[in-house]
């Protein structure tokens, strides 16, 4: 066996253990780009039907309210998963005062963005069929969270 014999051998097994990292990597880097996207259409699509199915005569408070909150999920969810953030900074041009200083109170900011989106759906005048899709969403915005985590 010559010099270059175990090297050879080496080589090889290394390579075999960076391909392996590297798509690894690569696979937790496109879910979380596909969670991630999910995330903003879902956002979108609970602001359209908030807009659509919140009648503007009697819900336009918690109208407005839910868009709030939908707004902030995402903001609250960077900031968990970043270090380089800070969460009252993203949110103060989203939230009202109080509504800042609730979710700074708390422990875990984004399940409470989640509880106050689900509040203001159960404030609304919408048909029952209405509320649970919404619901539905933000369910699924849940489990984006904790796909994230």
């Amino acid at each position: 066996m010559s010099i270059s014999g175990p090297f050879s051998l080496s080589t090889f097994a290394l390579s075999l253990l960076l391909v392996f990292r590297t798509n690894s990597s690569y696979q937790r880097w496109n879910e979380a780009r596909k969670l991630w996207g999910s995330m903003i259409n879902r956002s979108r699509d609970i602001a359209r039907q908030t807009l659509q199915w919140f009648p503007p005569d009697t819900n336009a408070e918690v109208a407005a309210a839910m868009c709030r909150w939908t707004t902030a999920f995402p903001f609250v969810l960077m900031v968990s998963l970043r270090e380089d953030h800070e969460l009252q900074e993203c949110l103060q041009d989203v939230l009202t005062a109080d509504e800042l200083s609730y979710i700074m109170r708390q422990q875990h900011p984004g399940s409470a963005v989640l509880q106050m989106m689900g509040a203001c759906v159960g404030a609304s005048h919408a048909k029952e069929i209405q509320k649970a899709r919404i619901d539905e969403n933000i369910t699924f915005m849940q489990d984006v969270m904790g796909g994230c985590e």
